[in-house]
């Protein structure tokens, strides 16, 4: 009977389809339970702050498709009947082409898949930290080991143990104060391990030390019951010169949520506190308390804490580290008297004002965040001390331009940035560092923002000065960059006009012909981001398709490198597809010959590139915006073993959006799929039509 319901509900559909495509609709067939979403989706999972589950981690049915009958392996994945007016949708390799990914990664905010027909566990390592470039176009350091989403919102929880203060080392209770842990219903209502303070005595105080940076912001929250009516501190202190957030709260008999506010730190020592204290009169017996956390909010604009991160023992496996997470919409959380009141905020696309930051900075679009950011390893050459302070002895100032290490900096710091100020003679309106070496190809580069003035802006190495000012911008920091090949090179900064003025963040030099993100101290050996994904289940070889979008940020014109996409991690071997340069900017290699996709004009750096690949029998065709390649010869094997590659190489650029698909898909679709505007962010049902075909793709939740 069910199978019989499902055939006939797919053929409304079609007919349905034949009067009006507008007017078929996918979510009947969920609704009336017609799709079965399979092991691999949870349709219906509630989301809560606390569960450590992120909401597009709630995997919402099958996100991009064709109306697809079921991809549950218990019922025939059948097409509905094809109308007359859709009878070219067919592909060599099968009757239609409804199959849902076998492998669908969004990669704007999460490691974790969408879904997987296989293993879906991501495996990822960098082992030293690296620069992160948020929506707001703030540039923070993240810890080795994180993965790294241009654009999404980065949150760290800076606790340790965030939900278990009975670890020693982490937490320490003072003599009065004794804690262990219980079951307990949580804030949402779930059952789980947490802990409990008692104070048999006065003036006692659980708490964590945490090494703060002098200057920066912190925020800090906690869930918090007791007894109704009793009294308790809750006590965030800054160290001398900073401003301690201490609450005296009032329980009362229920779960409260709330913050301390953001506060400055004073000194290196930070301290997060619950305490009895008798000479203000706290009455506190017991407290359950859970999700605690504290966060440098640093140049952020909302003062809010954000969602709740577990640090915990392991790593998440979203991030790849522990207490770090990303979200691809804007934080919603709002304060008032202390109470935090959640809410989900906006997604993040270049629409919001909130993003603004983030647009200038290139690292968000009409999509959302650029996604995931793979880069090779690389080296900071010049010292620590001047990488962020032109005010040093080695940065050598002209006779008439000024300076003065007062400005908030590219990581929303206050006065780490340099501002240069030209004065009456443009020739030594100048600011230089000379590094002795032999010529070698190196890039110098820094984050500058147009503080005044409208005049030429240069940036300097020795012989060669470009203008830099159509690039600038007053609100955000921007990357410039200059690349030479020069002995024993000065480099640094011109301003032409008298009175203009730039702010100046991060200079940076290193090998290579173009720049990399921000390097923090002398011989950083950042290392390369290496993502993989078992293949099994997710990927096969006798016939499939991939989609993908990317950017490269690194050199431009024909690469001297291969960028892969999605492949093996190594320079020689196989890639289903991969970047080799400007003009031809998506290619394919099976390890026996090379398949192009179409000649474009020169994509400009930091471009993003829709592509797809698709492969059966003996051959494989690659699409890219919209136009496809030509028709090349494929040897059956991709070779990729055991694992799938996402940017290795290294790409040095941005990957999001990954779909693998099961069968070969027809070369007119791809060609819609790669020149559609936002294609996984349309709205329900939006329906494409191109070449006689017409699609109803459902868009990514």
């Amino acid at each position: 009977m069910r199978r019989l319901l499902e055939r006939l509900l797919a053929l409304i559909l079609a007919l349905l389809m034949l009067v009006n495509p507008a007017l078929a609709d996918y979510s009947l067939l969920r609704d009336l339970g017609a799709i079965s979403t399979g092991a691999g989706w949870n349709t219906d999972a509630p989301m809560i702050q606390g569960d450590g589950v992120l909401p597009w981690q709630q995997k919402q049915g099958p996100p991009l498709e064709l109306a697809q009958v079921t991809t549950d392996p218990s019922i025939t994945n059948e097409c509905p009947p094809t109308p007359p007016s859709m009878t070219n949708m067919g592909s060599t390799m099968g009757k239609c082409e409804s199959t849902a990914p076998s492998f669908s990664l969004n990669l704007t905010a999460s490691l974790l898949p969408e879904r997987s027909l296989g293993d879906g566990t991501p495996t990822f390592t960098r082992a030293t930290a690296a620069a992160h470039t948020d929506f707001e176009g703030i540039t923070r350091q993240v810890p080795s080991g994180t993965a790294r989403f241009q654009g999404a919102r980065y949150v760290r929880n800076l606790l340790t143990r965030s939900d278990d203060q009975t670890v020693g080392g982490s937490w320490t209770a003072q003599a009065g104060a004794a804690v262990a842990n219980n079951s307990i219903v949580d804030p949402y209502g779930v059952t789980r391990t947490l802990s409990r303070i008692t104070w048999s005595a006065g003036n006692a105080s659980v708490f964590q030390s945490y090494v703060a940076t002098i200057g920066n912001r912190y925020v800090s929250q906690t869930w918090i019951k007791g007894v109704a009516g009793e009294t308790v501190g809750y006590w965030v202190d800054y160290g001398s010169g900073g401003v301690d957030q201490r609450l005296n709260l009032t329980l009362n008999g229920s779960w409260q949520h709330i913050s301390t506010g953001r506060a400055q730190a004073g000194s290196t020592g930070l301290t997060f506190a619950f305490r009895k204290d008798t000479p203000t009169g706290h009455t506190v017996t017991a407290i359950d308390i859970a999700n605690l956390m504290l966060e440098d909010s640093t140049g952020a604009t909302v003062t809010a804490p954000s969602e709740y991160v577990p640090a915990l023992a392991t790593a998440n496996a979203d991030s790849g580290a522990i207490g770090v997470r990303y979200f691809p919409y804007l934080n919603g959380n709002t304060v008032a008297s202390n109470v935090v009141t959640e809410a989900q905020g906006a997604a993040i696309t270049s629409a919001r004002a909130e993003a603004a930051g983030g647009v200038t900075a290139g690292v968000v679009d009409s999509t959302g965040p650029l996604g995931y950011l793979a880069e090779g390893a690389g080296t900071q050459i010049l010292a620590t001390n001047d990488i962020r302070d032109m005010t040093t002895a080695n940065w050598v100032l002209g006779a008439t331009m000024t300076r003065a290490r007062t400005s908030v900096g590219a990581d929303g710091a206050a006065s780490t940035a340099t501002r240069l100020t030209g004065g009456a003679v443009a020739a030594t309106n100048t600011v230089l560092l000379t590094i002795i070496a032999a010529a070698s190809s190196r890039t110098y580069s820094a984050m500058v923002k147009r503080v005044t003035g409208t005049g030429p802006i240069r940036i300097i190495q020795t012989g060669t000065e470009t203008d830099i000012s159509s690039q600038l911008s007053t609100g955000t920091y921007k990357l410039v960059q200059l690349t030479g090949s020069i002995l024993n090179v000065a480099m640094g900064f011109k301003i032409d006009t008298n009175g203009d003025a730039i702010d100046v963040d991060f200079n940076q030099f290193e090998a290579g012909g173009f720049a990399t993100s921000r390097m923090a101290a002398n011989g950083a050996a950042r290392a390369a981001d290496v993502l993989t994904y078992p293949s099994a289940g997710n990927f096969t070889n006798a016939q499939g398709a991939l989609y993908a979008e990317y950017a490269n940020f690194g050199a431009t014109g024909t690469l001297t490198y291969v960028a892969t996409i999605l492949g093996k991690n190594s320079s020689s071997a196989e890639r289903i597809l991969y970047y080799a340069g400007d003009t031809i900017p998506s290619r394919a290699y099976d390890g026996t010959a090379v398949t192009n996709g179409p000649t474009v004009s020169a994509i400009p750096r930091g471009t993003v590139i829709k592509s797809a690949v698709t492969w059966s029998g003996t051959s494989a065709q690659v699409s890219s915006n919209g136009s496809a390649g030509t028709v090349g010869s494929y040897d059956g094997d991709w070779g990729m073993g055991a694992t799938l590659s996402l940017g290795g190489d290294p790409l040095f650029g941005t990957i999001r959006n990954v779909r693998l698909y099961p069968q070969a898909l027809s070369a007119a679709r791809l060609q819609t799929m790669t020149a559609a505007a936002d294609m996984w962010m349309l709205p329900n049902w939006t329906q494409i039509a191109a070449n006689d075909e017409t699609y109803r793709i459902r868009a990514n939740q």
